[in-house]
């Protein structure tokens, strides 16, 4: 049921009742029909004001109301709301009563009509009169439908909702007032430094018509700098209210804004672990780990037993961890975050402090033939523990790398290589601390080409003549040529050589050689190395004498 608040004021003019009149009290609203009735006499319709006179009508006047247009003079008294006034009306034209109703309601009510019908009755009884005759006060017995807030034009009745006739002439104001709503940010959780989320589904509309929703709503916050709960801190602002048709009936609303309130969650914390130091023992308490960094926290360290058991939280302190003692140290890290950032997980990082092991040399290389790579180093005797070669196919040690560790000698021989290949070696040392192998620096590289085994060949003959010494061989399989040399020194120093391509040949002769001295000759074959062209060749065939 809507409120009402009425102003009524009735000013009737006298009126006169016609001699012989019956007077017919109203009857109630019929639920059937209605409508307020209140009979008079067919005869003489008229209605009574407060002083006693009756105004006769005559005339319709506008907006279907009927005005009295004759008088008579007449003096009497009426008692209303129990006091008693005399009214002089003689020689006066009184005009028609006039009612002022001033209704408010609220946008999108209902103003019901029985109850202005009965407000509209009750200026017009008279409670000490038996006979009174009236005209119909006709009112509608529907609902007054006031959807948009404002004022109606004043004097002018809604279509449809009420008609006064006989002689009152009505003037009705309708006031709608905007309907108080609120609007009430619903609370919402983020995480840290996020946004919070915006739009009619994170508020709430309480108050409003049925079948009007909130459309658009604006929810600010600040962001979300620190982790808690923070009251009163998501703002509504601009709802936009909407009918079943979708239809902006904002105006018609005065909207109270309700903020609610935004939980910020705690966030990951940024955490690069630190890294162990590269520590060779000198006397001296040394930090064991370095760098690290940890944004929203600071980084505390411990000291644990292992790598796999993280030491117990008392044991965590800001300070990093320390020692001078050669050995093997398991430095446990984590970030510790601050109120807005959750902590990190534990790492392990592994810290070794070595002691100054002397280096030693790699002394030759040598190839044992079939594939086989002999090593000779240094000897340092009880300095060290032991030795540990390495051998590759790169210079940087960076492809197809190996290593062997040996003790109590200073050569090794390592099978298997592969011929014509160039390999690359170096030798270390090292000293166990803790039962932890402690490595010196690696020596300086140098590098050999591992021969293939190739069929020497077989040397006929050697013979001067037209010239030249001729020389003649047997030729050997899978080989890619021969190399002959020439020499007065039978310990070939000094040779003069040739070289025969071609694999099938098999004599060669030598010319421009000096006469009147002994040659010595001999032959052997070569095959070109795959990659780089380089040659390795077979042994040396039996030694020729030739008189030139």
């Amino acid at each position: 049921m809507i409120k009402w608040k009425n102003t009524f004021a009735v000013l009737l003019a006298a009126a006169l009742v016609l001699p012989g009149a019956a007077a017919v009290r109203g009857s109630a609203l019929s639920d059937g029909e209605g409508y307020e009735e209140l009979l008079g006499t067919e005869e003489a319709p008229g209605i009574i004001n407060e002083t006693g006179a009756a105004d006769v009508l005559s005339e319709t006047g506008a907006d279907g109301v009927t005005v009295g247009t004759e008088t008579a003079e007449q003096t009497g008294e009426t008692e209303t709301s129990g006091q008693t006034e005399e009214t002089d009306t003689a020689g006066e034209t009184q005009e028609p009563g006039a009612g002022e109703i001033t209704v408010e309601t609220e946008a999108g009510g209902n103003t019901e009509t029985e109850g202005l019908g009965d407000e509209l009755l009750s200026a017009f009884e008279d409670e000490n009169a038996e006979e009174t005759a009236a005209e119909e006060i006709l009112l509608h017995s529907g609902e007054l439908l006031t959807a948009d807030a404002g004022l109606s034009e004043d004097g002018v009745l809604p279509e449809g909702g009420i008609s006064l006739d006989a002689g009152l002439s009505g003037r009705l104001t309708i006031v709608v007032q905007k309907r108080p709503v609120s609007v009430t940010a619903m609370d919402q959780t983020t995480a840290l430094n996020g946004a919070v989320q915006t739009g009619p589904e994170y508020a709430v509309l309480e108050g409003a018509v049925e079948g009007h929703t909130l459309a658009e709503i604006s929810l600010t916050a600040d962001p979300a700098a620190y982790a808690g709960t923070f009251r009163e801190s998501i703002t509504p602002s601009g709802a936009k209210i909407v009918d079943e048709n979708g239809q902006d009936v904002t105006e018609n609303y005065a909207v109270t804004y309700v903020k609610g309130s935004l939980t910020v969650e705690k966030g990951s914390i940024s955490f690069v672990p630190p890294t162990a130091k590269d520590l060779t023992a000198d006397g001296t308490d040394m930090e064991l780990v370095e760098g690290g960094y940890a944004d929203g926290g600071f980084l505390y360290y411990a000291l644990g037993s292992n790598e796999l058991e993280e030491p117990a939280p008392d044991q965590y302190s800001p300070y990093v961890p320390e020692a001078a003692a050669p050995g093997t140290y398991y430095v446990w890290c984590k970030a510790v975050g601050d109120a807005s950032h959750e902590d990190s997980a534990a790492v392990c990082v592994t810290a070794t402090v070595k002691i100054s092991v002397p280096k030693t040399v790699i002394t030759g290389l040598f190839d044992a033939g079939s594939g086989n790579l002999r090593f000779y180093w240094r000897s340092l005797g009880d300095q060290v523990d032991g030795y540990q070669i390495r051998w590759s196919l790169t210079r940087d040690m960076s492809a197809k790398v190996k290593t062997a560790s040996y003790t109590g000698k200073n050569r090794a021989t390592r099978p298997g290589l592969l011929l014509g290949q160039t390999y690359y070696c170096n030798v270390r040392t090292y000293k166990y601390v803790d039962g932890v192998k402690q490595y010196s620096i690696w020596s300086g590289t140098k590098q050999i080409v591992l021969k293939r085994t190739l069929p020497a060949p077989r040397l006929v003959s050697a013979q001067s003549g037209n010239g030249g010494l001729r020389t003649e061989w047997d030729t050997a399989e899978g080989v890619d040529g021969y190399q002959i040399q020439y020499c007065e020194d039978p310990s070939f120093h000094g040779a003069k050589s040739a070289s025969v391509k071609n694999p099938l040949k098999s004599a060669f002769t030598k010319k421009n050689l000096s006469g009147g001295t002994t040659w010595y000759v001999r032959v052997r074959s070569y095959k070109r190395l795959e990659g780089d062209g380089r040659r390795y060749y077979s042994a040396w065939s039996e030694v020729y004498t030739v008189e030139m």
